[in-house]
């Protein structure tokens, strides 16, 4: 009997808290496709650093245009964050703070991971596509 081994998407949906303390939940899908539309680049990471920062790690590349997504990345992101009571939330850029480091690559494809919650949080999957 033939096997099937179905891969897709298994980021990391970030918890992060609203000033009043609740929880809320967001989908790396919708905070990719953000990150998308503000600046136009395709390769990039968003990874929870903290409950409420976030770091963005964009390809490497001129350091001008990565410090122009960020800051199209970063004012985007707030507006969404804001909408749902995340008021205070913190952006850093890849390559400053604690997050530095390589992106996270996912095994199987070797596509970089959309979301990435801190290592110390509990993990809660989105629902893998066919």
């Amino acid at each position: 009997m033939p096997a099937i081994r179905v891969e897709g998407r298994r980021e990391d949906v970030l918890t992060m808290h609203a000033a009043g303390g609740r929880a809320v939940r967001l989908l790396p899908l919708a905070l990719t496709t953000i990150v998308e539309e503000a600046t136009g680049r395709h390769r990039f990471q968003i990874v929870q650093a903290a409950d409420v920062t976030l770091a963005l790690r964009f390809d490497p590349g001129d350091e001008r245009q990565r410090r122009d997504a960020f800051h199209l990345a970063e004012v985007a992101l707030r507006r969404h964050l804001a909408h749902h009571g995340i008021v205070h939330a913190r952006m850093v850029a890849c390559g400053r703070g604690a997050n530095s480091g390589p992106a996270q690559r996912q095994a199987a494809s070797g596509r970089l991971r959309a979301g990435a919650a801190p290592s110390d949080a509990p993990r809660s999957h989105a629902a893998p596509r066919v």
